[in-house]
């Protein structure tokens, strides 16, 4: 039995240490790239965390601060969207009680041809306030307070709306 070559030996340590040393590189980028997959679902959570002193562990601590920043934005965000939402909900329940204070009568008789653009905005006002509600569901979803459910929506009536509210333009 023939001893194996020199070249065949340096041949098979030198391929074991690229496989390795390719492997070294590779594995991270791939980590990176899932990471960033997952950040682009809306996964604020992603995080590389690779415990490297190269160029790639450089590009982790970038990719964990760009994730983390996006994480706070999205928070504030939401925290955003529930405070306006909130006080915009006062001011447009206080307009739609007053509006419907005037076509009661309850300051004194409305003459009858301001009654059909009263009646505008007193849907006007109930739509806002619906928008806001969403709004609202809407911060309440983004931050896991509730469940989504679905909801049969009848087109023709919300059809009518949509021209009876741009009617005036």
């Amino acid at each position: 039995m023939k001893a194996p070559s020199c070249g065949g030996l340096a041949g098979a340590l030198a391929l074991a240490a690229s496989l390795a040393l390719s492997g070294w590189i590779t594995r991270p980028i791939a980590r990176l790239e899932r990471m960033a997959e997952e950040l682009s679902r809306g996964n604020f959570a992603a995080s590389a965390k690779l415990e490297r002193r190269d160029e790639i562990g450089s590009l982790s601590v970038a990719f964990d601060r760009m994730a983390g920043a996006l994480h706070e934005l999205d928070r504030a965000k939401s925290e955003f969207v529930a405070n306006v939402s909130h006080e915009l909900r006062t001011p447009l329940t206080s307009l739609k009680l007053s509006v419907a204070n005037l076509l009661d009568g309850v300051v004194g008789e409305v003459p009858e041809g301001q009654r059909p653009p009263l009646r505008r905005v007193q849907g006007e006002l109930e739509r806002l306030i619906r928008l806001v509600n969403q709004l609202l569901e809407m911060a309440r979803l983004d931050a896991g307070a509730v469940e989504p459910k679905r909801e049969r929506v009848e087109l023709l009536p919300l059809a009518r709306e949509v021209v009876a509210a741009l009617a005036p333009l």
